[in-house]
């Protein structure tokens, strides 16, 4: 038993690594985390030029507020203005 042990191990340390096979899936799988890291970095250099437009005190017309949600927008703060009513003119 010791010499079918040994005579595999050298075979094996003689014998180059085996990568594992790329089936379609795994290959499907790669492409798409591919693609969403690089949405992710456009997105990041999209918020770092904000950062740099907020601190030269520049107006930003078009924020991105979400990393994941790019069509999120800001929540407004404070009262919201209200039209006068018809009634309030009527009199």
């Amino acid at each position: 038993m010791r010499k079918r042990f040994l005579s595999q191990a050298n075979r094996r340390s003689r014998s180059p690594p085996t990568r594992p096979r790329k089936t379609a899936a795994s290959q499907q799988l790669c492409d798409h985390l591919v693609g969403e890291l690089e949405l992710f970095l456009t997105r990041s250099k999209r918020v770092a030029e904000q950062v740099r437009l907020r601190f030269a005190e520049a107006r930003i017309t078009d924020r991105l507020v979400s990393l994941f949600d790019a069509e999120a927008r800001p929540i407004r703060k404070g009262k919201v203005a209200t039209r006068p009513s018809s009634a309030m003119w009527s009199r």
